[in-house]
């Protein structure tokens, strides 16, 4: 994500550290600073709109005419649909038997 530029932050597993490492660098300025122009390097040159942008536009515009043979490809997006559908057929079941 940063490759090999310097990093803008912490990378912690546990989350007490994690959070003194947080408050670490809110406390102390110049490392805050530094951390923000560490950020900005990164994602000016790995993330530049210039670099990407066209790439990113045709994808998306590639998705727009191809929508339903992407969604059906989509198989998380299918499942979570469907499980949408399905509590929605059950709440509509139940709100039927409260009310008769």
């Amino acid at each position: 994500m940063h490759a090999g530029l310097p990093w803008n932050g912490f990378v912690e597993d546990d989350f007490k550290v994690f959070a003194e490492r947080a408050i670490e660098l809110y406390k102390d300025e110049v490392r805050w600073n530094q951390s923000q122009k560490n950020g900005v390097q990164i994602i000016n040159q790995l993330y530049n709109k210039e670099k990407i942008g066209e790439q990113f536009i045709n994808r998306l515009g590639s998705l727009q005419k191809n929508i339903e043979a992407h969604r059906t490809r989509n198989f998380i997006g299918n499942l979570i649909q469907h499980q949408t559908l399905q509590s929605t057929k059950y709440m509509s079941k139940w709100i039927e038997s409260k009310n008769s």
